[in-house]
Parts: structure tokens; C-alpha cells; sequence
């Protein structure tokens, strides 16, 4: 909500920082999407959050009816507006763009009062539950200890519904815009006086400073921020004044709630930063109720259970080669077109810090190297960011943005998805396997590529976070990989391959990070690490066209392959793009995507003498799934995998199991005698790949690999079927697994338990 008033000045509900329940610690999850301030934040839910089960439900439902007063005078703010654009032609525009939003805040007012009427009607049964554990603790009968078990699990699962409820209140939070207007101190503040105020909001954080003129102004280092609105967190303020060699006197810490800043207009807080109250700290506070909900249809995490694999072909541009020596700065401003948020580098190191250095520091050992380098990347910004390093390393480039993609114009706006090609089926002859038989849940989304072209332009004189424009490249793409792996640590239910996953990436980003640091705190662009590997190095020579370029573009990556494949096989131009899509560990080929000598090292080194080898596992791979898309061949290919006496590669692997649930029972009955027969030596490996299938964000991934798991009998990933069977958000497959449940004892009974709670009987089994 924008608004050109501030309301009056309004003192907030403040405890002292001794308050008896203590500090705000929070369990780290993989739900989390972790926030830095002086961004535009992701939500903190998510489609598989964790439980809460540490709810307050006095506090959330304080929490709802503020949303609901906010929300209210939103509508009646906007209703208002709308009536003075009501007969004006030329706020036309204006006045649709008021409807929608008329109409979304009802929307979401709308769902948060049946949220309200289900965690009320949770609430009761809880306190139900506990009155009848109160009534059996006074019985003395035979099954008084059998009850007494049942109905303490079914309080503890009712305290998961209430915080599973409270993990959706989170979205109707939206966010606050902090502005800082000062501190108002009368006689205390004396010209030279630097003070430092620190707001933090459960993992987020926003620390400036100022220095007092002799004018009485205060100039802040970082005037502004946006935070995300979090379900029980309070906003905690310290104040510290900045003496000489940094040391910081404390003057007071102050906790505020949150609930009265949920207003349609800005408001002026004010916070009396110590006891005598001759201190004031005051900050301007904007709330933007719908700054989760489009945060939350917009975010990866949603979007992960959202996409279905795409193929289109594409043909590389004539003047690839001759773009490939295009200067760093039209790379740079290619990115900000498809990326406005590049340019804000330091706040992506600032956000990676917080995450690895605050929020989950100690917590994996094995990433200490990756959060002492992020560490020294976050010092060096804050020494360096604001002035230019020497001109030799400040680009002076006149370029505007329409310059710019002339370079780029080879560069489509598409992007392809890395999946078995498919193969139409014709209606009459059935020559081709395609997987048609179920509609899943979800739809296709494809990258557009540029979707705009802003009119802003680059500053003629850029002052890059490193100094230099091919360093800032590379460790943008590399803070953005870690920032993406980040998201898959931390509670994912009984879920663990994408954690481990993330892990061992995390350890080879932390080496990648140290040795750019290197060469930053060195300004030397030499890529020793090229040292000992002549292929590798005559490759990336050919295809970055200069010796120092740390970073190429995947279309001009995939041209410099196809050529070297050329030597060994016809189709280079789809295998080079397989080889570049691996490379940067993608599953989409986005031709203007930035690839890094580190990646490109990383991938190919253990291939520096068997280059062939590898081409040829990847044409037989996609040879294997051509055969295993054609009817005619499926059989005797079948068989060939059988005899191989293994495994097939993941791709093979990942089609095949899709496989499980074509339309034609034939397919379906020749592929499932095949894992039959494989699973008598091979089981072990068969269900760790089904494993890892769970956690793809295919439905039909999901949903055939719990028909395998069913056909093999598997006990060990009851759980993880278990689970989503409930938060899937696919019906097809919650639907598969509780049939594979519903198969074995021990399923059996969680197939009960899962019953009973979408019924409101939680934990209150028969015996």
C-alpha cells in the first residue's frame, strides 16, 4: 500500500531484554527462505515448511484479528481512492489497477477468516483432548495407561495442526518498509556523536549508522529497509554510541511488538532507547499487506512442485563466434536486463552471510571453509563497496542497455528443459512411447527470457563490489549458486537426499569462493587452476577467447563444445548442450546463462585425458532413451539393460520409472518385469535412486517412483511415503501413496493415523 501521509507518532509496546521467556532462537529449516535487509524478501513459508509445534495461541490470534483491523482499513484506504478516480478518464489505468488490488486484499481477507474459524476449531479440540488426559489421570481402570497414550498423541498432533495453521498466517503478514528518520536526543546529541542502531526481526537484520553534524543532521549509511513480517517474532532494537577505535557503549535494548504496525498509512514509531527516555529512536513504517502473497505465488519454492519438462529445438546464431570476445560490461548489462537484482552483489554476499554466519553457523561442520570465505567476502565489501578501486579495474564503458544486446542478439528468449526428447504419439500408429496418462496438478512453466527492456541505462563510471568486472561476474554467479543450494538444508520431514546433496555442492562453492577472494585481495585474473590440465585449458581458451575470462555465456560454452565433439560424433549440437546443462548442474538450457572456469574445471577435470569417454556415456544415454521411446525397440532395449549386470545412468533410470505409469498397460507391464528382475541383485541401488525421485520437483517423478517402491515391497521409505502422502501437493500422488500404506502392516497403521487427523481425531487410535 503507498500512501503520501504518515499517521502520528504511535510509542510501541516495549519489554525489556531480560523479559523472562528470553531469546528468539528458532530451528533452522529448509523451509526457510533466508532474508537480509535492504531486500525484497522471500516468504518465510513454504510448501513444506516444519511443523511448529511450540505454538501461542493467545499471541496468534492477537496476530490475526491485527491482520484482519489492517487489512479492513486497506480495503476502505483503497475504496477511498477509488472514489476520487471514479469519472476521470486519465486515471483509467489507475483506477483498474485499484480494482485488482480492491479485489486481492478481499481475497486474502476472506481466507484468513476461514483460517481464523479452523485454528479456533483446532484450538478447542486441543483443549478437549486435554480435559479428557485430565479425566483419565483420576481413572483407575485397566486401560487408563492405554488411553493415557493415545490421547497425549493425540494433543501432540493437534499442537502440529496449530502450527501448521500458524505456518499459513505467516503468508497474510506481508511485509514493513523501514525508513529511518533519526534519533531525537535534545541536549544529548552533540556534533561528532556517531550512534549505531541494529533492528533485528527473527533471522533478519538491518544495521546503520550515522554521524551527528554540527547542524544537528544525522546522515545514515543505509537510510531503509524491507523486512518480512514474521508469526511471533517481535521487532528487537539496540543503540549503541560508536566510540573512538570502534569501541561501542551500549545505551539500551528494546523489544517491540509488531501488531500495531498493520495499517493501511505509514506510521512514525517511536522507541525510547534508554530507561530515562531523553533518547528516541524514530522510524517511519510503511506495511505492505500482499508483499507475501505475491512473494509466495512467485517464489522457487512454490514454483518447485510447479514444473513439467519442456523440449524445444533452437539453433545456435551465425555471429557466435565473433560475440564470444564482447566485452565483460555488455555480459554485465545482458544480466541486469533478465536480473535487476544483479546489481545488488554486496547484498547477496550480505544474505549469504547471514545465513551461513547467523542463522546456521556450527550447525554442518563440514561447511566451515564455505562460511569462513563468506565471512571474508562480507569484510571486504563493507571496506570496499562505495569507492572505485584504481582505474584499471573501473570499467569507463558509455554503454547503454539497447548497445548492449546488440552483442547479444544471437541470444533467443528461450530456454529448454534437459528431459528424455519426447516422441508424439500418432493416433492411429503406435510407434512411440510418450507419457500421457496422467494430468498432474501442475502446469508447464518455461523461462521467457527477456520479458522487458527497462529504459534506465548503466552508469558510465561502475564501481564494482571487487574492483573488477570479470571478478564481480563470477562471484555473483557462485554466491547465487550457494544461495540456491542453502535452500535445501536444514528439517525436510524423513526427506534427506537434497541436504546431502547440498552439502557436498556447498563444500566444492567454499573452495570456488576462497580462491576468487584470492584473487580479489591480489587483483590477479590469472587462472592458475587451468595449471597441469592442457585440454581443459586449450578448451576454455577456444571458447572464452581470452585467457583471463573467468566466465562465458552457455550458448557461446555449448558452440566451443560442439566443435571439440564434432571430432567424435554427428549429433555435437545436442550433446554439447547436454554437456553444458551438466556443467553448471541445471536442468534447463538458458543460452544467455553465465558459465564460470570454476564450473567448467569442476565438471571436466576427471575427463582431462578421457574427454571421448565422456561424450560417448552421454550419446549412449540419449541413444538408450530414444530406443526406450520407440515401441518397436523397447523390448529387446530392455533386455540389453538386464544383461548390462547395473544400474542405468540417472537419465535412463528416471525414464524408465516414468515408464510405470504410461496408458498402455503393455509398457507398463514390460518395464515393471524389468525392475522385477533387476531388483534380485540390484534392489538396494533401485531404491536409492526411487529415493532421490521423491525429492524432484516432476509430479510424475514423485508419484512413479512410489509405484516402484510399492512393486519392490519397500519397507525402509514408509516414512518418507508417509510423508507425502500428507503434504504432497500433488492429489495423484498423495493418492499412490497411501495405496502403498495401505499395503503393509506398519503402512497400515500410518494410513490410520492420516485418516484420523483429516478427520480432526488426532493420535486417538482404537487399541
Amino acid at each position: 500500500m503507498e500512501s503520501g501521509s504518515v499517521s502520528r507518532s504511535r510509542s510501541f509496546n516495549t519489554i525489556l531484554f531480560n523479559r523472562k521467556y528470553g531469546s528468539h532462537s528458532r530451528s533452522f529449516s529448509r523451509s526457510s527462505k533466508y532474508n537480509y535487509l535492504g531486500q525484497n524478501f522471500h516468504s518465510q513459508s513454504s510448501t513444506h515448511h516444519s511443523l511448529i509445534t511450540k505454538v501461542n495461541p493467545n499471541k496468534t490470534r492477537n496476530t490475526i484479528e491485527a491482520i484482519q483491523r489492517g487489512l479492513k482499513s486497506c480495503i476502505q484506504s483503497v475504496r477511498d481512492e477509488l472514489e476520487l478516480c471514479s469519472g476521470e478518464i486519465q486515471n483509467q489505468q489507475h483506477s483498474k489497477t485499484l480494482h485488482l488490488q480492491l479485489k486481492t486484499l478481499e481475497y486474502q481477507l476472506s481466507r484468513l477468516e476461514n483460517l481464523q474459524e479452523q485454528y479456533e476449531l483446532q484450538q478447542k479440540l486441543r483443549e478437549g483432548v486435554r480435559s479428557m488426559a485430565y479425566a483419565y489421570t483420576l481413572s483407575n481402570g485397566k486401560e487408563r495407561d492405554l488411553a493415557l497414550a493415545n490421547v497425549k498423541a493425540g494433543f501432540k498432533e493437534c499442537t502440529e495442526i496449530l502450527g501448521s495453521l500458524e505456518a499459513q498466517v505467516q503468508e497474510f503478514l506481508g511485509g514493513f518498509h523501514l525508513t529511518m528518520k533519526g534519533i531525537q536526543g535534545f541536549a544529548r546529541l552533540c556534533p561528532g556523536d556517531t550512534y549505531e542502531i541494529t533492528i533485528k526481526h527473527g533471522s533478519q537484520k538491518w544495521k546503520t549508522r550515522a554521524k551527528t553534524g554540527k547542524d544537528g543532521s544525522q546522515n545514515w549509511d543505509f537510510p531503509e529497509a524491507k523486512i518480512t513480517a514474521l508469526l511471533g517474532e517481535d521487532l528487537y532494537i539496540k543503540a549503541a554510541e560508536v566510540k573512538t577505535l570502534g569501541k561501542q557503549i551500549l545505551l539500551g535494548n528494546k523489544f517491540c511488538e509488531i501488531g500495531e504496525l498493520f495499517a493501511a498509512h505509514s506510521q512514525l514509531m517511536t522507541v525510547n532507547l534508554n530507561p530515562s527516555g531523553s533518547l528516541k529512536l524514530n522510524v517511519i513504517v510503511q506495511w505492505d499487506p500482499l508483499a507475501q502473497f505475491y512473494e509466495e505465488m512467485n517464489s522457487p519454492s512454490r514454483k518447485r512442485r510447479m514444473i513439467s519438462p519442456s523440449l524445444r529445438k533452437h539453433d545456435y546464431g551465425t555471429n557466435t563466434a565473433s560475440t564470444s570476445s564482447g566485452s565483460l560490461h555488455t555480459k554485465w548489462a545482458k544480466l541486469r536486463e533478465l536480473d535487476p537484482e544483479i546489481e545488488n552483489l554486496k547484498e547477496s554476499i550480505h544474505k549469504l552471510a547471514g545465513i551461513l554466519n547467523d542463522e546456521i553457523q556450527g550447525t554442518y561442520p563440514e561447511l566451515e571453509a564455505c562460511e569462513v570465505n563468506v565471512a571474508a567476502l562480507k569484510r571486504m565489501t563493507l571496506q570496499e563497496y562505495g569507492g572505485c578501486k584504481p582505474d584499471k579495474y573501473k570499467s569507463t564503458s558509455s554503454l547503454n542497455i539497447e548497445s548492449a544486446l546488440e552483442c547479444f542478439d544471437f541470444l533467443d528468449t528461450c530456454d529448454v528443459t534437459y528431459s528424455p526428447p519426447p516422441v508424439q504419439r500418432h493416433p492411429h500408429h503406435r510407434h512411440s512411447i510418450g507419457i500421457n496418462a496422467v494430468e498432474y496438478d501442475t502446469k508447464t512453466t518455461t523461462d521467457s527470457g527477456i520479458s522487458s527492456l527497462n529504459s534506465r541505462s548503466p552508469s558510465p563510471d561502475i564501481c564494482f563490489v571487487t574492483g573488477s568486472e570479470n571478478l564481480d561476474l563470477a562471484l555473483y554467479t557462485h554466491v547465487q549458486i550457494c544461495l540456491k543450494l542453502v535452500n535445501n538444508l536444514g528439517a525436510f520431514g524423513p526427506l534427506k537426499w537434497r541436504e546431502r546433496d547440498a552439502i557436498n555442492k556447498l563444500q566444492q562453492q567454499g573452495i570456488i569462493l576462497g580462491n576468487i577472494l584470492n584473487r580479489i585481495n591480489k587483483m590477479d585474473e590469472y587462472i592458475y587452476e587451468l595449471e597441469g590440465l592442457p585440454f581443459i585449458q586449450k578448451l576454455w581458451k577456444d571458447i572464452a577467447q581470452n585467457k583471463t575470462s573467468l566466465c562465458t555465456t552457455a550458448d557461446q560454452a555449448a558452440y566451443g563444445l560442439e566443435k571439440e565433439i564434432r571430432k567424435h560424433h554427428e549429433n555435437s549440437h545436442s550433446l554439447a548442450r547436454s554437456l553444458v546443462m551438466q556443467i553448471m548442474d541445471e536442468q534447463r538450457f538458458r543460452r544467455n546463462s553465465i558459465v564460470t572456469v570454476f564450473q567448467f574445471i569442476l565438471f571436466l577435470r576427471p575427463y582431462e585425458t578421457s574427454f571421448k569417454r565422456l561424450v560417448d556415456d552421454v550419446a549412449e544415454e540419449e541413444l538408450t532413451i530414444q530406443k526406450l521411446s520407440t515401441i518397436e525397440k523397447l523390448d529387446d532395449t530392455l533386455k540389453d539393460l538386464t544383461t548390462s549386470g547395473s544400474v542405468p545412468p540417472k537419465t535412463v533410470f528416471v525414464h524408465l520409472v516414468r515408464l510405470l505409469v504410461h496408458d498402455d498397460f503393455d509398457i507398463r507391464e514390460s518395464v515393471g518385469q524389468y525392475f522385477e528382475e533387476s531388483a534380485c541383485s540390484r534392489r538396494r541401488s533401485i531404491i536409492q535412486n526411487c529415493v532421490e525421485m521423491l525429492e524432484s520437483d516432476a509430479p510424475v517423478d514423485r508419484h512413479s517412483s512410489v509405484i516402484l517402491l510399492t512393486m519392490l515391497n519397500s519397507t525402509e521409505t514408509l516414512d518418507a511415503v508417509a510423508y507425502l502422502a500428507q503434504t504432497d501437493p500433488d492429489s495423484h500422488v498423495r493418492e499412490v501413496a497411501k495405496q502403498m500404506l495401505l499395503r503393509q502392516k506398519e503402512g497400515d497403521r500410518m494410513h490410520q493415523q492420516l485418516t484420523l487427523s483429516t478427520n480432526g481425531f488426532q493420535g486417538l487410535l482404537a487399541a
